[in-house]
């Protein structure tokens, strides 16, 4: 669509504003846990904050729950498909399109952890549940970046349609 003849106006932008900010904040709030994690405990020290919730310095090889741990080059080549695939998903989208939050998410977990394998070789992986492994903030933001998009994808746009 075109503007009128002499009316001016701006390209769109392919990348919403606001999910650079979020990517940013949450990246930011990854990889500064991360750091005070590496910096102020040793691998496999463990701190208990409440009866169910523990630190614990965990490095993470592998992907979740330590699969595929010795397959460095193969994660990372994956790490890497993966960002690029979010990166172009977010130059198809506009904000209207409703996944600037999963794709925010998706974007800061995937990054977080790629940066970490490629700067470390593992995952720093520190907040610790009872009977489950080690995670981390990108993690979270991964699972919940998921949930969102599918919640968006079949749930939302499902229940809209039917009204």
């Amino acid at each position: 669509m075109s503007a009128p003849a002499g009316e001016i106006t701006a390209p769109a932008s392919r990348v919403p504003g606001k999910l650079l900010l979020v990517f940013a904040f949450l990246l930011g709030a990854d990889q500064l846990s991360k750091y005070f994690v590496r910096a102020w405990m040793h691998p496999l020290e463990t701190v208990d904050l409440t009866p169910v919730l523990k630190l614990q310095y965990v490095r993470n090889r592998g992907i979740a729950f330590g699969l595929l741990d010795g397959y460095a080059s193969l994660i990372i080549t994956i790490g890497i498909i993966v960002v690029v695939v979010i990166v172009m998903a977010t130059l198809l989208v506009r904000d209207r399109d409703g996944v600037t939050w999963p794709l925010a998410l998706l974007l800061a977990g995937s990054s977080g952890n790629l940066i970490d394998r490629l700067a470390f070789g593992s995952v720093t992986d520190f907040i610790r549940l009872p009977h489950w492994p080690a995670f981390n903030l990108a993690d979270i933001f991964i699972v919940s970046g998921v949930a969102l998009l599918l919640y968006h994808l079949f749930l939302r746009d499902g229940a809209q349609g039917e009204g």
